[in-house]
């Protein structure tokens, strides 16, 4: 018995699930220090999002900032969140939430910007 190759054109990229569902959404989603809440608004309907971060400088005390917004979801592949000056974009990757933002949302460096991976139960 032995073992093969597959042939080139039997091979076919694997696509990962790119929905953002609410059931994908809920949980507390980390990268490194940083953290995004998601939970469900009960009766209102949607979902209430909570991002808190901080980037640790030279200096003693660590830059902090953050964001809170609200939003509606469906099974679209991407999410921007508001709050004031500060932009947030959700997108799904398999099992991974990946964030990106304008900057603008607080201390100095500090950043919504990687890949996020769910640390509590949804």
């Amino acid at each position: 018995m032995g073992a093969g190759l597959i042939a080139d054109e039997r091979l076919a990229a694997a696509e990962p699930d790119r929905a953002l569902t609410e059931a994908f959404l809920i949980g507390t989603w980390r990268d490194g220090d940083n953290a995004i809440r998601i939970a469900a608004r009960r009766p209102a309907g949607g979902i209430a999002v909570e991002g808190k971060g901080s980037y640790r400088g030279t200096g003693p005390t660590p830059n902090e900032g953050g964001f809170s917004a609200n939003a509606t979801v469906g099974s679209a592949e991407i999410l921007v969140l508001r709050d004031g000056g500060c932009i947030v974009v959700l997108e799904r990757r398999g099992r991974y939430l990946l964030a990106s933002d304008n900057a603008g949302c607080g201390g100095h460096n500090v950043r919504f910007v990687g890949i996020y991976l769910r640390r509590t139960a949804r």
